[in-house]
Parts: C-alpha cells; sequence; structure tokens
C-alpha cells in the first residue's frame, strides 16, 4: 500500500541518462501503484456507500409502511369514536324521554296521593 504521492519526479541529468531514466520509471512505477491504491479505497467507500443507501432506502419503505398502517389504524378509531358519539346522543335522547315519563308519573302519583 502506497504511504501518498511522491513530493516531486526525480531531477534530470543530462551525464545519467540511463539513471534518470531509471528513476523516472521508478517514480511513474509509484503513482501508477498510489492510483491503483486510491482506486481501490474509493471503490471500498463507494461500495460501503451504495450499502447504506440500499439500507436506508429499506427503512424508508418501512417506515411508509408503518406510516400507511399507522393511518389506516386511526381512520379506524375515529369510525368507531362518531359511532360511539352517535350511540351516546341516542342513549341522552332516550334517558331524556324516560326522564320526562318518570317526571310525569311522579306527578301524577302526587296529585293521586293528594286527591285520596
Amino acid at each position: 500500500m502506497a504511504a501518498g504521492l511522491p513530493d516531486m519526479p526525480p531531477a534530470f541529468s543530462r551525464e545519467d541518462l540511463g539513471g534518470t531514466l531509471y528513476r523516472v520509471c521508478g517514480y511513474e512505477q509509484r503513482l501508477w501503484e498510489e492510483l491503483g491504491h486510491l482506486l481501490t479505497q474509493w471503490q471500498k467507500c463507494s461500495d460501503r456507500q451504495q450499502g447504506e443507501l440500499v439500507e436506508a432506502r429499506e427503512r424508508l419503505g418501512a417506515a411508509d409502511k408503518d406510516r400507511a398502517d399507522l393511518e389506516a389504524r386511526l381512520a379506524a378509531l375515529e369510525g368507531q369514536k362518531a359511532a360511539l358519539e352517535t350511540r351516546l346522543a341516542e342513549a341522552e335522547s332516550a334517558l331524556e324521554g324516560v326522564s320526562g315519563r318518570v317526571s310525569v308519573l311522579e306527578t301524577w302519583k302526587e296529585e293521586s296521593g293528594s286527591g285520596s
């Protein structure tokens, strides 16, 4: 694994063309090795991010499904609440009718009792 890019290419020397060529080839080889290392690291990072993206999309899909389920349950509960409110209103109405009859009976009883 390469440690980093070399600072500068080797200096050109007219007196030592063979040595200069050898150093330039070594420098080029180190550049290629570093490029290979960087590309490998980039690919690993890209693969990891792709996996994280897939997982995030799956979690988002599950959250959307949960939200839809909760909305359906809420709608059902609201329907039940409306039905219970209707039954309560009917019961209150019936209670008022019974209460009116009881009142009439009490009045009749009092009138009958005082007339005897």
